[in-house]
């Protein structure tokens, strides 16, 4: 792994750090970064997914075709499918 050094507040490390060491949910604060940068990656790649998909579902509308939800199956496998074509273990964000 590499290292970075991260600046944060006062109040934001004193959050993190209740939730290492008082609830237990993490076993450092490196794991929680860690955690946190994942998923606000996965969160990113997802916005960008569904903006380079908006002009081709406004064209399946425009031709009649009525989009419905994505199961979390569904959306679990397209995350990982897409993770993979760009080199990334699905694995990591679980």
């Amino acid at each position: 792994m590499k290292s970075i050094v991260v600046r944060m507040e006062p109040r934001l490390v004193n959050e993190v750090d209740q939730l290492v060491h008082d609830e237990g949910l993490y076993r450092s604060r490196n794991a929680f970064v860690r955690d946190a940068v994942r998923a606000r990656l996965v969160e990113i790649r997802a916005a960008l997914i569904r903006e380079k998909a908006k002009p081709a579902m406004e064209k399946l509308k425009q031709r009649g075709y009525k989009p419905r939800e994505m199961t979390r199956e569904e959306r679990d496998a397209a995350l990982d499918e897409y993770l993979k074509s760009k080199g990334v273990d699905p694995k990591e964000f679980k």
